[in-house]
């Protein structure tokens, strides 16, 4: 357990390639004491998804489908593992499976509703599905929190149309 910590440590650091190669060192080293302790294989796969996302991926193809081994095994040995669907949503995601994406994220959501993480996550596969209601669903929800369950709803964002959007963005080119 001492290096899956050492390996959620080195993660926690600035954000680096660097910082990533020292945590999958650590968390390898804990699956060779106990290679079935999920927590050093949730870490690899994280490491290598955010390498994949990042860019910073030497070998994308091979990393892509280790990061997918490892998560397919978490799931099948505990389907209600939230940090595993976020990483496979966005291991999908990246594949270009965005209707799978949205599937993982909306089982995360379920398993960890408050995870403001998988929430953005989630978000970023609705723009790319073009899905704007539930988008605007998932940013009041960051906005405003959870229904309290008292029925009182959270409040309203209201995105901009698609013209302002544009607008905006072509400010920047």
């Amino acid at each position: 357990i001492d290096l899956v910590i050492r390996g959620r440590n080195s993660i926690a650091r600035t954000i680096s390639a660097s910082n990533r190669a020292i945590a999958i060192d650590y968390f390898h080293r804990a699956l060779q004491r106990d290679s079935r302790c999920r927590d050093a294989k949730l870490g690899i796969a994280g490491a290598l998804v955010g390498n994949l996302l990042d860019g910073w991926s030497g070998e994308p193809a091979a990393d892509s489908l280790r990061a997918e081994q490892l998560l397919t095994q978490i799931l099948h040995e505990d389907a209600d593992n939230a940090l595993g669907h976020t990483y496979m949503g966005m291991l999908r995601r990246l594949q270009g499976r965005l209707n799978d994406a949205k599937s993982a994220f909306e089982v995360a959501i379920t398993r960890a509703p408050n995870s403001v993480a998988t929430i953005g996550q989630y978000a970023i596969t609705l723009l790319f599905l073009g899905i704007q209601r539930q988008l605007a669903k998932v940013f009041d929800r960051l906005v405003h929190g959870p229904d309290d369950g008292a029925g009182h709803p959270p409040g309203v964002v209201q995105l901009p149309q698609e013209h302002q959007v544009l607008k905006i963005l072509g400010r920047f080119q």
